[in-house]
């Protein structure tokens, strides 16, 4: 609810932070919310309490119970019990793969760069239609012409 009170929970979630559903009842945000990231959450939900907003997303990392956190996608909506009550509505999705994988590919690029512009070597990426799409300094030295900016 908007008071920070967990009224139900499935066992996905439950699963997915570590805890069985009784013992997840009893926690508030804070207490599955990493210390760094605990005043943005403070921060959407003065937002949502206030009714600045009434739905968000966002990436946000959740404490598992073993201490390890998760990352995952948060999708909270603000939701009328139909009795004048406000609740809000909180899809969590695991994207810790998602991350893992992302994190893999910008670090498999980033030495992909430093490798292509130390090589020995003259290295060159040409289009398909033979236009040189990124040349290395060892190459422009070969050739002595001046690299242009990338």
């Amino acid at each position: 609810n908007l008071q920070g009170q967990w009224l139900r929970v499935n066992q996905t979630l439950c699963d997915m932070l570590g805890y069985t559903q009784e013992a997840f009842l009893k926690l508030r945000v804070p207490d599955i919310t990493p210390a760094d990231e605990r005043a943005e959450s403070v921060e959407y939900s003065e937002r949502i309490r206030s009714g600045k907003i009434t739905t968000y997303t966002r990436e946000k990392r959740y404490l598992r119970k073993d201490g390890s956190t998760l990352d995952a996608l948060e999708s909270v909506t603000v939701i009328n019990d139909g009795q004048g009550a406000n609740h809000q509505l909180a899809v969590i999705q695991d994207i810790s793969a998602r991350k893992l994988a992302d994190n893999a590919a910008r670090d498999s690029e980033a030495r992909f760069r430093a490798t292509f512009e130390q090589a020995a070597v003259g290295m060159a990426i040409r289009a398909m239609d033979r236009r040189f799409l990124r040349v290395n300094s060892k190459l422009c030295e070969f050739l002595v012409i001046a690299k242009p900016n990338s």
